[in-house]
């Protein structure tokens, strides 16, 4: 039913029920693939006709429950979040997808969200222990040593950045 009324509510402009039917096509879709490119389509409507950008937020963060590796849902969703302050749901999103990673395949996951939890939400615990989980898989990462000694000076424990420089 909702692949029928997508054309007549596309016509007619009617983007809030595009994009319920849009919505409802999305989830009933098994393929992959065709679900990322439904849940895009669905983020376009939100953000160019409705300009709802939480809502097309939740759309690539929906994407990236179903495959985090393309770029273009990471950087979609990180976009959205700034325009949006959806700074938590990014990290909730990215914590989630980062278990489903494997290897040096995280690393743009964790990169983005140890910036995340120290630039926008201002953990300092969960950006240490993120620059960790870098460092334990590239140990040279200049980015994730420097911010672990600036987060250091912020009151997390000496000993760990001492850990961390011997090696």
């Amino acid at each position: 039913a909702a692949e029928a009324l997508i054309p007549i509510y596309r016509a007619a402009k009617d983007y809030k029920r595009l994009a319920g039917a849009l919505q409802v096509q999305a989830d009933e879709t098994p393929d992959p693939e065709v679900r990322l490119d439904r849940l895009r389509a669905l983020a376009e409507v939100y953000e160019q006709n409705l300009s709802d950008r939480k809502a097309a937020f939740s759309q690539f963060a929906a994407a990236l429950d179903v495959d985090w590796r393309p770029e273009w849902i990471r950087e979609g969703a990180e976009r959205l979040a700034k325009e949006s302050g959806s700074f938590r749901e990014l990290a909730v999103a990215y914590e989630k997808a980062a278990t489903t990673a494997t290897g040096s395949d995280v690393l743009p996951l964790l990169k983005v969200l140890a910036s995340t939890y120290e630039e926008h939400l201002g953990e300092v615990e969960a950006a240490t222990r993120t620059n960790c989980q870098i460092l334990d898989i590239e140990a040279d990462d200049m980015a994730a040593l420097d911010a672990r000694e600036r987060l250091f000076t912020l009151g997390v424990a000496y000993a760990d950045l001492i850990r961390i420089l011997e090696r």
